[in-house]
């Protein structure tokens, strides 16, 4: 009887170290999965921190299409940023269009772009970045120009 008992003991205490093994095991997985997400948005928001692109001039070249110039300031990474582009009036909003022209530090480049919008009187102007596979990251800021 008593190797019995012993033998039920060694049994609990390995069915209690292979439940702390799988409990450990989930948890591990769900904050490995937060780490990396925010390990993700930490980046992006480095990469943009002191990225700037503001519209410099927009011309009105026919009724919805616009003849828009973007100069990006000196600071930042000498990364390519490119911008997408919501024009709006008093009462209609466009989709995000983009800038497809990219700017490094102190470029300036125009580009035309047919927004949908008749008599549009504001820009709103948000910078991204794509990675080595292609993949757009949209920087956390906006800037606006109203003309």
């Amino acid at each position: 009887m008593k190797n019995r008992r012993g033998l039920s003991t060694i049994v609990t205490t390995l069915i209690i170290i292979l439940l702390v093994l799988i409990a450990t095991a989930i948890i591990w997985s769900v904050v490995d999965n937060l780490l990396s997400k925010n390990t993700e948005a930490m980046g992006t928001s480095a990469m943009c921190m002191e990225v700037s692109i503001r519209a410099t001039t927009i011309v009105n070249n026919s009724l919805t299409n616009y003849s828009v110039t973007l100069s990006r300031t000196s600071s930042g990474p000498d990364e390519f940023f490119y911008a997408k582009l919501v024009f709006s009036n008093d009462t209609d909003s466009s989709n995000p269009l983009d800038f497809s022209i990219g700017l490094k530090p102190l470029y300036s480049k125009k580009e035309n772009i047919e927004s949908g919008i008749l008599d549009a009187n504001k820009l709103e102007i948000t910078p991204y970045y794509k990675d080595e596979s292609g993949k757009t990251y949209l920087c956390p800021t906006t800037s606006s120009f109203k003309f």
